[in-house]
């Protein structure tokens, strides 16, 4: 298995103790408020859908889906994570919503084409292999509708390294990936052997212009861009894109 798969242990610890969303670990809310403007003014514009069939890759427990919802949508979740869906049913009962085990990197968007709208809140930076990561996004453009819109939110560089080493201290950020040390290999096939230490690759961090260049070689143009650049409090850029099917 891949080190994203991992997340099923952290989701298995929040389920135990109490946590409902991914970002209320460290966090008091369940939504980045600059993600939730970012989608907010995406669902303004005139060639966004204004409902119709939603998918969201790598849902966790799909607060982001809900407001999609409340917004117009019928929606997917799928995520790796069996304990983030079962989570996610919970919260979300008697919405216009289901939800599946899956990986979007192994063809899990298939079934569930056209899509009006398709959205990664904060998936494809799990996803560290190359090739698995332009799969995802040619099997997205692919699942869209030809009016369907993708929502991409995800880490890039530039990266603060002196922060991003005090905010993850024992981690490595090397050629824009950020490897975790880990003690036992268990069943993963990307675990690597660095500085005499075992490590997983778990966060790819690379240049937002590298970002843009990958989401045009699947065949999507970028329509909405926000850029936020490293602070203090955060010393990640992240990138928020809406993008169409080109052509």
């Amino acid at each position: 298995m891949k080190a994203y798969h991992g997340h099923e242990r952290e989701y298995a610890r929040m389920r135990r103790e109490g946590v409902q969303a991914w970002d209320q670990r460290d966090r008091p809310h369940a939504v980045d408020p600059d993600d939730l403007r970012f989608l907010e003014d995406v669902l303004r514009q005139p060639w966004c859908p204004r409902g119709g069939r939603a998918l969201e890759m790598g849902c966790g427990t799909a607060p982001l889906l809900r407001f999609l919802c409340g917004a117009g949508f019928e929606g997917v979740g799928v995520d790796v994570s069996g304990t983030a869906i079962e989570m996610a049913r919970e919260q979300s009962a008697g919405l216009p919503v289901s939800f599946e085990t899956g990986d979007v990197c192994r063809g899990a968007l298939d079934a569930h084409a056209p899509l009006d709208l398709c959205l990664d809140g904060h998936c494809l930076h799990c996803v560290c292999d190359p090739g698995d990561r332009r799969r995802m996004l040619a099997d997205t453009a692919a699942a869209l509708s030809a009016d369907g819109v993708f929502v991409l939110m995800t880490m890039c560089s530039p990266v603060n390294e002196a922060g991003l080493s005090r905010m993850s201290p024992g981690q490595l950020f090397r050629d824009d990936i950020l490897y975790a040390p880990v003690s036992d290999p268990g069943d993963y096939e990307d675990v690597l052997t660095m500085d005499d230490n075992l490590y997983l690759p778990v966060r790819c961090i690379p240049p937002w212009q590298a970002l843009l260049a990958a989401l045009e070689e699947a065949g999507l143009e970028p329509r909405l861009l926000r850029l936020a650049l490293p602070t203090e409090e955060d010393p990640v850029s992240s990138l928020n894109i809406a993008a169409s099917r080109r052509g």
